[in-house]
């Protein structure tokens, strides 16, 4: 059996780039060579980060958190991100429409009624962080504005 010197080539560049991707793919934030990066997934302004930030500040990092607001694309890389960046805290998404997809990351709940007390029943919330969200919410506890579309709630226990 003759050796072909160009088909151990190819191999050889098939499994350096199957082992670069691998690399890429589980270490792609370690591999960044500067301090500054952060992933902004679309829909998500840079300017929301101020947003977490605050939530950061009023919330314990052992808190169980609720995140209320429309349904949507744009919400749903909102709670990526806060997801993401509110790490250790606990956080539920409750979305306020209907159900369109049984993969949905939310919650659908009607403010209208005594559906969201039911929905934090006996999950040890201690703040709603509310996003564009107009009516007001049925429940007591103390509101931190943060801008006219965005606050916080934190809930009395």
């Amino acid at each position: 059996m003759k050796s072909n010197w160009r088909i151990a080539l190819f191999a050889l560049a098939l499994w350096a780039q199957l082992v670069l991707s691998l690399v890429m793919t589980l270490w792609r934030y370690d591999l960044v060579l500067w301090n500054g990066f952060q992933v902004y997934p679309s829909g998500v302004p840079k300017e929301y980060d101020a947003f977490i930030e605050f939530a950061q500040q009023v919330t314990p990092a052992d808190s169980n958190l609720v995140y209320l607001s429309p349904t949507g694309d744009r919400y749903t890389a909102r709670f990526a991100r806060l997801h993401y960046l509110l790490y250790p805290r606990e956080l539920l998404w409750l979305g306020m429409g209907t159900r369109t997809s049984a993969l949905s990351r939310w919650t659908p709940v009607d403010l209208s009624g005594p559906e969201l007390e039911r929905a934090l029943a006996g999950r040890a919330v201690t703040a709603v962080l509310v996003d564009e969200v107009a009516e007001p919410l049925p429940l007591g506890g103390r509101r931190l504005d943060f801008d006219p579309a965005r606050y916080i709630l934190i809930l009395a226990h």
